[in-house]
């Protein structure tokens, strides 16, 4: 059965969207991933939910955090049961992440920015 003009503009518009997000995602995961200081994952784990762009609200904290340098998968996993997440810690998104999650996470971005920054400085 063929698609009516009205079905293809909104699967058309569906598509954009899931595009846009896609795209939104990945910029600020480039933006993660070149930010040694570790300015940019600190600041998007600061910004209320209400803030966030639109592509962003939904994206899963783990995302977040396996972006950020040295983040491999046992840092991410050990900063996300630091943080009590380690029961849905690939699943979480940044809307549903609570006040106290999101000041453990920023604090241990911290700790690891310092650590690195001394160890730059010692090399």
């Amino acid at each position: 059965m063929p698609l009516t003009d009205r079905e293809l503009d909104q699967r058309r518009r569906a598509l954009q969207r899931g595009n846009a997000t896609r795209i939104a995602r990945a910029q600020l995961k480039a933006r993660i991933a070149a930010d040694f200081t570790y300015r940019t994952p600190i600041a998007v784990l600061r910004a209320p939910t209400d803030e966030l762009e639109e592509p962003l609200v939904g994206m899963r904290v783990w995302d977040v955090v396996r972006a950020a340098p040295r983040c491999g998968e046992q840092r991410t996993r050990r900063l996300l049961r630091i943080a009590d997440l380690h029961y849905r810690e690939r699943t979480i998104t940044l809307a549903e992440l609570d006040a106290r999650r999101r000041r453990i996470l920023i604090g241990q971005f911290r700790s690891l920015a310092e650590r690195f920054a001394t160890e730059m400085v010692a090399a």
